[in-house]
């Protein structure tokens, strides 16, 4: 009798310790699961990348919409971390330019 209920026991232990263990891994995702996370991920990283820009005087990478000033210069727009870059950059561009090609 005490030999069944060690052995009934250790299987609900056993039992037990099975149960507690690693969680079973979400559902796997399909390969175009994959692909289009991985797609979205990569427009962001592209909308991102397209969004900044390098103040020609300072050399600074900024976002368009975080530029303290812009000006059009031959029909291009160059934007600037601060407005004394863009002033510097009025009195003479092709120094700024120049520097950057």
């Amino acid at each position: 009798m005490r030999q069944i209920l060690s052995l009934l026991i250790l299987v609900t232990l056993l039992g037990f310790m099975l149960a507690c263990g690693e969680k079973p891994d979400a559902e796997p995702q399909t390969e175009q699961e994959q692909t289009m996370q991985a797609e979205e991920g990569h427009g962001m990283e592209t909308e991102m990348a397209s969004n900044m820009v390098v103040d020609p005087v300072c050399g600074m990478k900024i976002e368009k919409e975080n530029a303290a000033a812009q000006v059009e210069h031959k029909g291009e727009t160059y934007y600037f971390c601060m407005e004394d870059d863009k002033v510097a950059f009025e009195q003479n561009p092709e120094k700024y330019l120049a520097a950057n090609q």
